[in-house]
């Protein structure tokens, strides 16, 4: 959902998250959750098997991606108003659904 550029500082590897231009600020706060949620669970070894590659320290880039590919027909809310605004035909092209309410559930965090 959004992509990375990796960036060595020090002896770590962080990778510059490139947030596309058409997802809302509220859906991207709601990813990290999931994010950190991985993270913290991998390094618990809550999975397991250990296999594959480590969580990616992962931190805010600036400005948003120029690509012009999007997700179509989810919740209205899921776009960015200033994105969804310059778009042509909306209604066709994007197909917004309903707006959803965007939440994690305490048990989840904890």
């Amino acid at each position: 959902m959004s992509s990375d550029e990796e960036q060595i500082v020090g002896h770590h590897t962080q990778y510059r998250v490139v947030e596309p231009a058409w997802r809302s600020d509220v859906v991207t706060a709601w990813l990290r959750i999931f994010d950190a949620l991985h993270s913290r669970a991998k390094r618990s070894g809550v999975y397991g098997d250990q296999r594959g590659s480590p969580s990616r320290l992962r931190i805010g880039g600036p400005g948003r991606s120029t690509g012009r590919e999007f997700v179509p027909r989810l919740p209205i809310n899921a776009y960015d108003n200033v994105w969804l605004n310059s778009q042509v035909n909306v209604e066709d092209a994007v197909q917004p659904g309903p707006p959803v309410r965007y939440f994690h559930n305490v048990k989840t965090l904890e």
